[in-house]
């Protein structure tokens, strides 16, 4: 007599419901509890998103964690905050949520961030055996199209520097914009988790929490007499952003980003700005400037820790960090003439 193993799935029930032996003929047709195999069927988008968010938080990847609420939230608004099991996820899908995408005039490279956030959740889904993989994003859009510039003008950096401010919180945005662009463009959050211990014979040494590298900023005058202007008391933070121990870090950055760049919208109508100021226009100013001074696009890349750490690694053998601080001070000098 043959035996026959069989695992039958369903999904809302386990083969250990089950204690059947089926005999048809010469052959017994029987279901093994051995084999007993939780499905994975009715997995949750939804429950999976959070899963892979937590996560992230928990590794302190704070602004990816952003990211993948931001699009979940999306997913939330077109499906009425019904989000589908993933293995309902398939190319039909994605190409509907596109479609709601555009006709409710989101830009296109906004969309392609969506969808690059929701591949690398369905990616994971795929890598956990949540489900397989049907390649539901081969017809929607991923790429980057050109935008508009998001640098502004050395001269739109002096005349900040010149603002007659109406209220503290309007001082507070302009120095924590120039704060950044001073520090080469150093990223809010690097800014939030700044330690005073981290300044320590002339030098600011941190660690870009966005990819792990060393960063080593000459300290420069600029940059503390916006530090005096702001006293932490016995905080161990740099900077006045995060201010409670009793509270959750991650949600305080977020909420004074929130608060500084309210306010540099309201500084740039009143400076007649077309582009909008925001936290990361510091950023990029930096390296637009520097970029227009003939600055080597190399010097540029390891100043502001480049994301790819394949070219960061060339350039930090070849590039001294004397230049680089030659070329940041020179970039405040300018502004400060």
């Amino acid at each position: 007599m043959n035996m026959m193993k069989i695992l039958i799935s369903h999904p809302h029930l386990k083969l250990s419901d089950f204690d059947i032996v089926l005999q048809l003929n010469d052959d017994v047709i029987r279901i093994d509890r051995n084999l007993e195999k939780e499905t994975k069927d009715d997995v949750s988008l939804d429950a999976f998103i959070e899963r892979v968010v937590n996560k992230l938080v928990d590794e302190k990847r704070f602004r990816t964690a952003e990211t993948y609420q931001c699009m979940r939230r999306s997913l939330a608004r077109y499906t009425g905050g019904h989000l589908p099991v993933l293995r309902n996820v398939d190319g039909l899908f994605v190409k509907s949520y596109e479609h709601y995408l555009k006709n409710n005039h989101v830009s296109m490279n906004t969309i392609s961030f969506y969808m690059r956030i929701f591949r690398a959740v369905y990616n994971r889904a795929v890598k956990h055996k949540l489900v397989i993989d049907s390649h539901p994003f081969s017809e929607v859009y991923t790429g980057v199209c050109k935008t508009q510039k998001r640098a502004v003008e050395i001269g739109v950096l002096k005349r900040l520097k010149a603002f007659n401010y109406k209220s503290p919180a309007e001082q507070f945005a302009c120095d924590m914009f120039l704060f950044s662009f001073y520090t080469r463009g150093m990223s809010f959050v690097d800014m939030a988790y700044l330690k005073k211990k981290d300044l320590e014979n002339g030098y600011l040494t941190y660690v870009r929490r966005k990819t792990g590298f060393k960063m080593v900023v000459k300290w420069e005058r600029s940059m503390e007499e916006i530090v005096r202007r702001y006293p932490t008391g016995s905080s161990q933070y740099l900077l006045p952003i995060i201010c409670r121990n009793d509270r959750d870090e991650w949600k305080q950055y977020h909420s004074k980003q929130n608060c500084i760049n309210t306010q540099l919208k309201r500084i740039s109508q009143e400076l007649g700005l077309q582009q909008v100021l925001t936290m990361y226009v510091a950023r990029h100013s930096w390296a637009s400037i520097a970029n227009q001074m003939n600055i080597p696009m190399e010097t540029i890349r390891q100043a502001m820790g480049h994301s790819s750490e394949k070219t960061t690694r060339i350039y930090i053998k070849t590039i001294e960090n004397s230049y680089v601080d030659k070329v940041n001070r020179k970039l405040i000098n300018i502004i400060n003439l």
